[in-house]
């Protein structure tokens, strides 16, 4: 019952049937606070859970499982959208999926991997929703082959876009490369070779979807003129703190791995969060 209730906000497959429409049809700022925050809330509360009150090499098979489903599912469903926002929000699912993966590895170095991988989906993904909305502000239903050519009309967004869209498939330099870069050490440090291929098939597929848009936006001709909304400066400001984070973080990693390093001990140890949170000690 903990996974029913949390795995729906955590995006876990078959519990988020709600995910695809409603991020779709929420407001740009909207869908990039749920992909942002709320995922990460619910798959947080889980792990807490599981790695507090359940034996971790038991746990860790469902979280193996259940983030292998997911992903896999998600990705190849984000692949056959044609609505920009619905390909977003699958690759959404796809993410959380791959962050159960490696939270279901076990070890130290998936657990940094896994945090690094959540912090990176709230940066990109919220850049990705921001961008995203206004590239297909009014075009009709926000369908991807509306965008042939709009690069030229919204140069800065769909760079925006563009950048977000490197990081979340893990390209280097950007902040998503050491992310998965740790899950996959983590994995080859346990020899799942399997599943390190696995990962490895999910990427391409990523590359390909989101690639199939900055094709659109870059390399196609427009068929018509549409209107375009350019964005207001507060979003404008928003979206260029995102992608500077995105940067930076890509070039420096080693400025948050300290930060998710500690995070991971104090997860992995029950322990100190008993005594700490509840004021007990395990003696």
């Amino acid at each position: 019952f903990f996974a029913v209730g949390f795995g729906i906000e955590a995006e876990i497959f078959p519990l988020n049937g709600w995910v695809p429409d409603a991020y779709s049809q929420a407001p740009g700022p909207i869908g990039a606070a749920f992909a942002a925050i709320v995922a990460k809330a619910g798959v947080y509360a889980l792990i807490r859970i599981i790695f507090t009150l359940f034996d971790l090499e038991v746990a860790s098979e469902f979280l193996l499982y259940a983030g292998f489903v997911t992903m896999i599912i998600a990705e190849l469903s984000a692949l056959r959208q044609t609505n920009l926002k619905r390909m977003l929000a699958y690759s959404s699912i796809g993410q959380m999926g791959f962050v159960l993966i490696a939270f279901g590895i076990g070890t130290q170095t998936a657990v940094v991997g896994a945090l690094f991988l959540m912090f990176n989906h709230a940066v990109i993904k919220g850049l990705l929703f921001m961008s995203g909305s206004y590239l297909v502000y009014d075009t009709p239903g926000k369908e991807i082959n509306a965008l042939k050519g709009i690069a030229k009309q919204l140069p800065l967004v769909s760079f925006f876009f563009a950048l977000g869209a490197f990081a979340i498939v893990g390209l280097p330099p950007f902040s998503g490369f050491w992310a998965k870069l740790w899950v996959l050490t983590a994995a080859a440090e346990k020899e799942m070779i399997m599943l390190i291929i696995i990962i490895l098939l999910v990427s391409v597929i990523e590359i390909v979807y989101y690639f199939k848009v900055l094709n659109k936006l870059y390399f196609e001709k427009r068929e018509k003129e549409i209107e375009v909304v350019k964005p207001t400066i507060q979003s404008f400001s928003a979206m260029a703190i995102l992608a500077v984070v995105i940067i930076v973080v890509g070039f420096y990693p080693d400025s948050i791995l300290g930060f998710l390093e500690s995070a991971a001990e104090t997860l992995l140890d029950k322990s100190i969060y008993i005594s700490n949170v509840l004021g007990q000690n395990m003696n």
